[in-house]
């Protein structure tokens, strides 16, 4: 099974000054807007959102325009569940209304972006650039932009430029780690640590995660010991709880998540980490609970969604399974995964033909996405037409160079052909991408051994 990934880039944050009203005295009492705002943030923060956005619309009633905080702060909520249309329908009209402000311009980039609008949002960008040329949060929204469309390298520059812009600002910092980092540039990201301020939890976690990506997972773990913001809490979680799982120290791991629960009953993402803990650890049963109880909390989690259905796969219990996959796919139409999930629903009954159907559902909506163009591989393979899935390959690692996984698909390709040394060089070019890469190392020892180059098979198995 395709090790999906965990790992979710943060949303663009507003620092604390963007979230009050401009026109609240710095000494004086909190005016009306600055106090709604700061409570419909709260409630955002804590997981309430769908409670925030009934007191924010009820206090609009009879407002004909809304305030570029208040606008943001509405458009916010609506991202965080799950509305990129309703949010970019709220921006927009902020944005007609007054095209000079360069928060409003980063958030309809990013909700464009979140909308799959690609077009229209590098379009916006483009201006938004030219027009706030001081604006850190432009750049920041600028680059995740090229980042949500899996364009790495050319996201690096505007990330930098925010970061230059303002260094004291933990987002532009944060974005540029993680630009290096989706680009394997862990020297730099390592430099940049020691040089740049590390203390904003939003920073720490971005470089706890790039060691991750390095499977260095005692030291991440030692980069968050000193994060502990309440803020930081459930992102913090996440980096910790995959530490521990790549260590096994899985009872750790579960202990962690269930203490975390019994802090935040009502966030749905340490149940989410509970599950994965369950799952590494074969408790096929407790891990479906445990997704089932994330999705009583946010029926609409695409991580929740997705990881039921795998474990009533794992179960075996297939009807189960594709209902639960279709009600995904009905939830969270946006999310290219869930269909591939219902793909291997299909793939684990051997019925190909629909799980390549599934596969090329989920490309229609993320053409570059590494595990969807893998699965279209797998499932050519599967159905013997080996040509279409040699092409496939090709044009995927023309598409994602920067996956090993696909350089690893093709070797599968060759070994389905009895190829072996064509195999064997696929998978050398996996290793230079990601020389740790797991699956790769396990598959050059295979390719040898085909090969009955057995030392060389010995060797690479040490090593």
């Amino acid at each position: 099974m395709h090790k999906k990934p965990f790992d979710r880039a943060v949303p663009v944050q507003a620092n604390a000054a963007s979230a009050v009203d401009k026109t609240a005295g710095p000494m004086g009492p909190l005016r009306p807007t600055e106090a709604l705002v700061g409570r419909v943030n709260e409630l955002r923060r804590t997981h309430r959102a769908a409670e925030a956005l009934r007191l924010l619309e009820g206090a609009l009633v009879g407002q004909s325009e809304l305030s570029n905080t208040l606008a943001i702060a509405h458009a916010r909520l609506l991202l965080a569940l799950y509305r990129p249309g309703d949010a970019t329908a709220v921006l927009r009209q902020a944005y007609e209304l007054d095209g000079n402000c360069a928060e409003v311009s980063a958030w309809l980039i990013a909700s464009l972006s979140r909308g799959r609008h690609y077009d229209e949002a590098t379009a916006l960008a483009a201006e938004g650039c030219q027009k706030h040329s001081a604006s850190a949060l432009v750049r920041v929204a600028t680059g995740r932009l090229l980042v949500d469309q899996h364009r790495f390298q050319e996201a690096l520059p505007y990330f930098q430029e925010a970061y230059t812009l303002n260094p004291d600002d933990p987002r532009g910092l944060a974005w540029l780690l993680h630009g290096l980092r989706c680009t394997r540039r862990f020297d730099e990201v390592d430099t940049l640590a020691t040089t740049a301020r590390l203390a904003d939890w939003p920073v720490r976690i971005e470089y706890a995660r790039s060691l991750l990506d390095r499977y260095q997972f005692e030291r991440a773990l030692t980069e968050l010991d000193v994060v502990n913001d309440v803020h930081a809490e459930v992102a913090a979680l996440q980096v910790r709880l995959e530490a521990l799982r790549g260590l096994r120290r899985l009872a750790e791991a579960r202990q962690l998540a269930e203490d975390t629960i019994a802090r935040k009953p009502g966030y749905p993402q340490p149940w989410v980490e509970l599950g994965y803990v369950f799952h590494d650890g074969s408790r096929r049963e407790e891990a479906l609970t445990a997704f089932e109880e994330a999705l009583a909390l946010d029926p609409n989690s695409a991580d929740a969604l997705e990881w039921r259905t795998t474990e009533l796969r794992l179960l075996r219990r297939w009807g189960e399974a594709e209902r639960s996959a279709h009600e995904a796919v009905s939830r969270r139409p946006d999310i290219p995964l869930l269909y591939v999930e219902l793909g291997y629903v299909y793939d684990d009954q051997h019925d190909y033909e629909r799980a390549l159907a599934a596969i090329e559902r989920a490309i229609t909506i993320d053409p570059q996405h590494d595990c969807v163009l893998e699965w279209r591989i797998t499932e050519l393979r599967r159905l013997r037409r080996f040509d279409q899935a040699e092409q496939a390959a090709r044009e995927a690692i023309d598409a994602r160079p920067d996956s090993p996984t696909l350089r690893l698909e093709l070797s599968y390709l060759y070994d389905d052909q009895h190829d072996y040394e064509r195999a064997l060089a696929a998978t050398e070019q996996a290793l230079t991408i990601d020389p740790k890469h797991e699956s790769s190392l396990t598959r050059r020892i295979a390719c040898l051994r085909q090969l009955r180059r057995h030392d060389e098979a010995e060797q690479a198995a040490h090593h």
